[in-house]
């Protein structure tokens, strides 16, 4: 709010922004507001674009951590899978054994016919 008082008129059309609700959600969700009551409807651009910025990397970090948890879920899961006899290759080889059989057995539906 300082810095807006100390803005003057040519400064605050170039440098001054209507905050909408969604940027309201990401200061509030940055840290930079407590609620999103406490935010003002007019902002610098400095302040909405750091607010920006701090969520972005917030959700990128949250992204990074939910990847390696998924990762770690992917090892286990074919760890298990390994231990069971179950491979990508195996489970490749049983489908095309089964499409080679019904296609024969149509072939020589056919040929009788």
């Amino acid at each position: 709010a300082e810095k807006i008082a100390a803005m003057s008129p040519s400064e605050m059309v170039k440098n001054v922004v209507h905050v909408s609700d969604w940027n309201k959600r990401l200061l509030v969700f940055a840290g930079r507001y407590k609620t999103m009551a406490e935010i003002p409807d007019i902002l610098p651009f400095e302040t909405v674009d750091k607010g920006r910025n701090k969520a972005r990397i917030k959700v990128a970090n949250y992204m990074m951590v939910l990847t390696v948890i998924g990762c770690i879920a992917m090892v286990i899961s074919g760890k298990k899978a390994a231990e069971k006899g179950e491979s990508v290759t195996q489970l490749n080889l049983d489908w095309h054994r089964e499409y080679n059989e019904k296609a024969k057995k149509e072939a020589e539906a056919q040929a009788k016919k």
